[in-house]
């Protein structure tokens, strides 16, 4: 620790000190590259299941929009990705919002994928 190494600096000799001080960086150096790239790491694997989930709704939406007859769905911008869905809302009556049924077909298929079926 960094404690010790200021206690045993006294009883070093130049040569020792500069070792041990070359070392300790050495180190800190280290560290901080594994801490980095444990970090890029996890932003990466975080972007990839967001990927995932993303494209899963997007495939809910255009199967329920298929098999329910739908002519049209626009995205409120609620899914921030660059697709088509990042448009706005043209018309939207109280009877076409589909968010609840969306969510019962995702919620039935993370059902199934976590049962293996």
């Amino acid at each position: 620790s960094r404690d010790q190494l200021q206690q045993d600096n006294l009883a070093l000799s130049n040569d020792e000190r500069q070792n041990a001080t070359l070392k300790l960086a050495s180190a800190q150096r280290e560290l901080e590259y594994l801490a980095q790239s444990f970090q890029e790491d996890r932003n990466n694997r975080i972007q990839i299941e967001t990927n995932k989930i993303i494209v899963e709704t997007i495939n809910v939406v255009n199967k329920f929009g298929r098999d329910s007859g739908y002519d049209l769905i626009i995205n409120e911008g609620r899914i921030s990705q660059n697709t088509i869905l990042n448009g706005g809302t043209l018309y939207k009556g109280a009877s076409v919002d589909i968010t609840n049924d969306i969510a019962k077909v995702l919620e039935k298929n993370f059902q199934e994928i976590k049962t293996g079926g």
